[in-house]
């Protein structure tokens, strides 16, 4: 679409996407039943635990204090 419409950009856009196979593998082999797997990168975990609960048509709730939380860089 860019270059159709003649516009640049300032600098390269770069793709916020990464492969899971890694990941997903060390759970396995950690003997860790995984069922089921979200990118909480977009709308985050409330909104994804919302999503699976209401597929399961089961409510949720959350104590804070208890997600444990990763600041990195």
């Amino acid at each position: 679409m860019t270059a159709r419409e003649g516009l640049a950009f300032e600098t390269a856009i770069e793709s916020d996407c990464a492969p899971l196979a890694a990941p997903v593998l060390d759970l396995i082999e950690a003997g860790i039943a995984v069922h089921c797997l979200r990118d909480l990168t977009r709308g985050g975990l409330a909104s994804a635990l919302v999503e699976v609960a209401a597929a399961a048509r089961l409510a949720v709730s959350l104590e804070e204090q208890s997600i444990p939380v990763v600041r990195r860089g």
